[in-house]
C-alpha cells in the first residue's frame, strides 16, 4: 500500500484532475490532439509509452497509479499536477 500522505495525495489530485475518471481526455488542442489523459491527466509527453500503454487512458487505473506514485517518489511531488 501506499502511505496516508500519497493515499491522500491519490484522491484529491486525481479528483482535481479528472474526477476519478481512468478514461478521461484533457482539452483538445488547437491541433486537434488531445494531450492528457486518463484520471491523473497525464501529458502524452510524461506518459511516455509506460508499461507499454500508448496513452495514459488505455492503461488501467492501477498502471496509471503505479507512474504517478514513480513521479511523485522521484522527487517532483506535486509539480506535475495542476490540481494540487
Amino acid at each position: 500500500g501506499y502511505s496516508d500522505e500519497f493515499t491522500q495525495f491519490l484522491l484529491a489530485v486525481s479528483w482535481g484532475e479528472s474526477g476519478w475518471d481512468p478514461y478521461a481526455k484533457g482539452d483538445l488542442g488547437s491541433d486537434g490532439v488531445y494531450h492528457s489523459h486518463g484520471a491523473w491527466q497525464f501529458l502524452n509527453s510524461t506518459w511516455g509509452g509506460y508499461g507499454g500503454y500508448g496513452r495514459a487512458a488505455d492503461a488501467p487505473p492501477e498502471v496509471q497509479d503505479a507512474r504517478a506514485a514513480e513521479l511523485w517518489n522521484g522527487g517532483a511531488g506535486c509539480s506535475h499536477w495542476s490540481a494540487c
